[in-house]
């Protein structure tokens, strides 16, 4: 089984792990992963490529009657609706300026655990309509063309999600990867939609994280 600090994709045959406590990726293809899916399920499992896993406190072995290990769904957000009519406003600046701010400082050299701290708290759900969400969101996305250096999905996704807390808006962010070549990405999702990327995109991944 994965460890509680690890989350695991399965890519066409592909595992991919994620270690939070590192902020690393690991890709094994389908031939070397094969061993490692039947430990995943609790099945028992052995070999040199799951011994490596478990020295590395990527995986531990646990008994077979253990709850197995189950991928996490697929996304289902869909765009967000065409044409939102969104100004920007004196307030959105200044929580703008606050959520690169906090940004920085989960990314001054702390790793995932800062971050991961942070979005595991719990949200109060403001009551506010899809539409105002939406907007918010457009808003956000006008306003990084001046803030420098906000391009990278993660720094964007995080930021974002620092401007819904500030209006108690509730989010999940969603990590997906693929194969060949490597890549992982993340993005916002709210409401049943993506926020700041597009459905079609994100459907290229497969979810290996949600927070």
């Amino acid at each position: 089984m994965p460890r509680a600090h690890v989350r695991v994709a399965n890519v066409q045959g592909d595992l991919v792990l994620l270690d939070l406590a590192t902020d690393d990726y690991l890709c094994l293809s389908r031939h070397d992963a094969a061993p490692v899916w039947p430990a995943l399920r609790a099945k028992g499992s052995d070999g040199p490529v799951l011994q490596e896993l478990v020295a590395a406190h990527l995986m531990q072995q646990v008994p077979s009657t253990s709850t197995p290990w189950a991928a996490s769904p697929p996304s289902t957000a869909v765009d967000m609706p065409a044409g939102v009519q969104a100004r920007v406003r004196a307030g959105d600046v200044a929580a703008m300026a606050v959520a690169t701010l906090k940004t920085l400082w989960d990314l001054s050299g702390r790793g995932s655990r800062r971050w991961l701290k942070a979005v595991a708290r719990p949200a109060k759900e403001a009551s506010v309509s899809d539409a105002a969400v939406f907007e918010i969101a457009t808003r956000f996305q006008h306003m990084r063309c001046f803030f420098p250096r906000t391009g990278r999905c993660f720094v964007h996704s995080a930021m974002l999600r620092y401007v819904l807390e500030s209006h108690a808006i509730g989010c999940k962010w969603v990590f997906g990867v693929q194969t060949h070549p490597f890549e992982a990405h993340c993005w916002v999702e709210a409401r049943g939609a993506v926020l700041n990327d597009s459905a079609e995109h994100i459907n290229w991944y497969t979810v290996i994280a949600r927070f």
